[in-house]
């Protein structure tokens, strides 16, 4: 057995101290939420749903949002799941692999504090939203109260576990780069209840470290977990390799300076939940190094971690176990109890010799260190199907890396963990060797679910068919299967994958099962060699697997807004499919599964797609599209704290930003958007990325605000879909607060008005029985409506309202003596709706 740390993120955030203070304050006045949040919308593909209902996978097709960055990923993700204040979601991490996806991680909070395993990632392609999964709840109920110290907690969890907090304690936790204590939102069983607590890492005894989570407003012990799980693993040495070391003060020292790897000597001493107070780097008077001098095992676990290091960086491009580079520290000679361990804690920890037996084989230190990936990624529990496909995955990792350094050693041993010992081995290609599960849920699985190493060998188990392949394989319930195996370098990249971008701290078979096809599909194609066998696999180890969907040739397409010529971005929306053919309609094709294409006359097209299924059926489908390459484009900024008008009919209008980009605080600007031939507009965000509280866009219909509100927008009510108005112009009003709590760039929409109607000519409006005249006019300004004029409005050409007046008459007269010369808008309220006119006012 390989024992699993958890090592725990610290997460950044971008606020200030000024913006804490507040935040507290304002926490105090957040409503108790009662009940659980609305079902989530319904728009896209919900493919999972948890034991209570909610959404675990989502696919979105042909959705229409712009996704530019982490903050609009937060705004569309709580969109979609329908949370609102006090939930959140905070970003963990942003990744772009090697396909060009981008992948956002975020977990849940509640009144800005972390909920405990919550995890939901988004992956985009181009910009837009493929699909969404992972793990969250919506019916937290939490009053947060006076809040008690941390160094309250931490004596509190130390005093729980008879465990002296020494001053040589509190020194260390001053100085130390990890959190003492962690304030996050758990759910506790026993109560069925959600506490805010202090999860206190605790040393309690050699080779033990407690998990112990103190309610952050009663300060009682609520909840304490074991944070080390002490096992036996007998192995052989690894032998001795070539390493990087570096030549200093007359000594050689096991220090790789380029991947940051280094291993100490611990000298017996106990780990104490941390890494080991006086330890001396390992050292050798010459750069010949002899594994007889060393019999603590260094060697072994310097090559090791060198090994593990190098695989993760140079075949998945993640640089050390987190994949930003940090130091990987081994320690051996660790006194960690009467029996042999390794374990990670954030570092590597070997125990001292025993009986001769050294835990610091290539693969148990790969296997510890892929643990380290885990943790700062899917951050994996260490219980249940969860900790089961942890173990799975360090042993999967553990074997690939092996081989990678003995590409002779045989497979019947490579397939294995622990194999010179066989009371505790793991064999992948026979687990039943040790008595260990190969099929779902079959003979010899642990029902209680509580063996994470052993249900852990039907995942390593299915690894193995899928690298290998059995033409003739019959599982347990006597069904035969023809697997093509895709070889290590394959399922190395299809499981690093489905680790590091799709699996949560929930996920367990069912999980990996989905990801890992996905993850293939992303690769290789829906419709590919590889996605077949992880599926045959599967399906032997005992998974139900959907089978491939039929041919679908729907597709929806997106233009780009203010560029002539126009680009269309075309996107299959439903199905997989092997084979994409596009007719454009004006001579030119693609084979490309989402095709861009720039047309270069403006025209009619008729665009055809032509499908071949992974099944070999077929489907066709094609759509009439117009295309006019002559459309002028405006561009437009919301003042600072000022009202301005535009004369447009088709542009883009962005929030006040500052020289960063960032839209400003503080600010409270109006824009109206108004064309004279009062044709009503279309509207669609193209991005949306403001903060918190009061930060809000209202949107208008007509000359200024007091029109009808066609929409108020904010980060937790996001603009979604195309918008109308009624009248020839939109009023835009951008309010932010003085805090921002992201660096949001604001808002940017794309607007544009049916120029070829032009309702507003002197015809249409006789036709519409509104007259206004004379135009141009000087003196006297006549206004005429035969079914009643309700009110009219005046503006200048900045939005600035001139005069307002209300009526209930049929004419009306309006004295333009004290105007000066210029052009103003008017809009005339009637029984039948609003009208605007241009008018221009000239005295001689």
């Amino acid at each position: 057995m390989l024992m699993n740390t958890f090592f725990k993120q610290t997460m950044k955030t971008k606020t200030t101290a000024k913006w804490v203070v507040v935040l507290t304050i304002l926490l105090a006045q957040l409503p108790l939420n009662t009940k659980a949040q609305d079902a989530p919308r319904s728009n896209g593909e919900v493919t999972q749903t948890s034991e209570n209902g909610l959404p675990q996978n989502f696919l979105f097709n042909g959705e229409a949002t712009k996704i530019t960055g982490e903050a609009t990923g937060k705004v569309f993700l709580m969109q979609k799941l329908n949370l609102t204040a006090p939930y959140s979601l905070a970003l963990i991490s942003q990744k772009t692999d090697k396909i060009g996806m981008i992948h956002y991680r975020y977990h849940l909070t509640y009144k800005n504090y972390p909920v405990e395993n919550t995890m939901y990632l988004l992956h985009t392609k181009n910009g837009v939203p493929v699909s969404a999964n992972g793990d969250y709840v919506n019916d937290i109920s939490l009053t947060i109260g006076n809040i008690i110290s941390e160094n309250k907690a931490i004596e509190t969890a130390y005093k729980s576990e008879g465990v002296a907090y020494t001053e040589e304690a509190q020194n260390w936790i001053k100085s130390s780069v990890k959190k003492a204590a962690e304030m996050k939102i758990i759910y506790l069983n026993v109560t069925h209840s959600y506490k805010l607590v202090y999860n206190v890492s605790v040393v309690a005894g050699i080779g033990h470290q407690h998990e112990i989570a103190v309610d952050a407003i009663s300060g009682k012990v609520v909840r304490k977990e074991d944070h080390f799980k002490c096992a036996k693993i007998h192995t052989i040495y690894s032998g001795e390799q070539n390493v990087s070391t570096i030549d200093s003060a007359g000594k050689f020292w096991l220090v790789d300076k380029a991947r940051g790897i280094r291993t100490y000597d611990a000298k017996g001493a106990s780990t104490q939940g941390q890494e080991p107070t006086g330890a001396d780097l390992v050292s050798n008077p010459t750069d010949e190094w002899q594994q007889a001098d060393f019999s603590t095992g260094a060697l072994d676990a310097h090559f090791a971690a060198t090994a593990a290091y190098d695989y993760f960086f140079n075949t998945h491009n993640h640089k050390s176990y987190d994949g930003n580079g940090s130091p990987i520290n081994s320690y051996v000679n660790v006194d960690i109890g009467p029996n042999p361990n390794a374990f990670w804690g954030g570092f590597m920890v070997i125990s001292k010799p025993v009986n001769g037996i050294l835990l610091s084989t290539l693969d148990i230190v790969s296997h510890e260190i892929s643990h380290g990936v885990s943790s700062t990624s899917a951050g994996f529990q260490n219980s249940g199907e969860t900790g089961a496909l942890g173990e799975a995955y360090s042993d999967m990792f553990g074997s690939l890396i092996e081989k990678l350094m003995y590409p002779n050693y045989p497979d019947s041993l490579n397939y294995q963990t622990g194999e010179q010992f066989s009371e505790f081995g793991r064999d992948f290609i026979n687990p039943e060797t040790f008595n260990n599960p190969r099929y779902y849920k079959g003979k010899n699985w642990d029902a209680s679910n509580q063996d994470v190493h052993k249900n852990g060998n039907v995942h390593s188990h299915w690894m193995y068919l899928v690298a290998e392949g059995d033409a003739n394989y019959t599982n347990e319930k006597n069904e035969t299967f023809n697997i093509k195996g895709i070889g290590r370098e394959k399922v190395g990249e299809i499981i690093f994958r489905a680790l590091t971008l799709y699996l949560t701290p929930k996920s367990g078979y069912q999980e990996s099962m989905l990801y890992t096809i996905q993850a293939a599909k992303d690769l290789y194609g829906a419709c590919s060699d590889e996605v077949k066998t992880i599926k045959t696999a599967w399906k032997a180890v005992g998974l139900e697997v959907d089978d491939d969907p039929a041919a679908n040739a729907e597709f929806s397409f997106s233009k780009s807004r203010c560029e002539n010529p126009v680009k269309f971005t075309f996107i299959n929306t439903k199905g997989s499919n092997k084979t994409y053919n596009w007719n454009f309609g004006d001579g030119t094709t693609s084979t490309t599964a989402a095709p861009s294409k720039t047309f270069s006359a403006s025209g009619k097209y008729t665009v055809k797609l032509d499908v071949v299924g992974c099944t070999n059926d077929t489907k066709s489908y094609s759509v009439e599209l117009e295309v006019d390459n002559n459309v002028h484009c405006d561009s437009s900024l919301m003042p600072e704290n000022a009202k301005s008008s535009v004369e447009s009919c088709t542009g883009l209008l962005r929030s006040a930003t500052g020289t960063d980009g960032v839209y400003l605080p503080s600010n409270t600007s109006e824009v109206t958007v108004r064309n004279s031939n009062n044709s009503p507009y279309e509207f669609e965000f193209t991005s949306f990325e403001m903060g918190y509280f009061t930060d809000r866009l209202e949107v208008y219909d007509g000359v200024g605000t007091g029109g009808a509100k066609i929409g108020e927008f904010t980060v937790q009510n996001a603009p979604n879909g195309i918008y109308k108005s009624t009248t020839g112009a939109i009023t835009f009003k951008e309010t932010t607060d003085g805090f921002s709590d992201y660096d949001g760039s604001g808002f940017e929409v794309y607007y544009i008005c049916d120029s070829k109607t032009a309702p507003n000519s002197v015809q249409d409006i006789t036709a519409k029985k509104v007259k206004i005249w004379p135009n141009p006019a000087s003196g006297n300004l006549n206004i005429y409506n035969e079914s009643g004029i309700k009110a009219y409005t005046i503006t200048d050409i900045s939005g600035r309202t001139i005069e307002q007046t209300e009526v209930n008459t049929i004419n009306a007269n309006i004295n333009l003596s004290t105007y000066t010369n210029g052009l103003y808008f008017i809009n005339v309220t009637t029984n039948e709706g609003i009208y605007t006119e241009k008018v221009i006012v000239q005295h001689n």
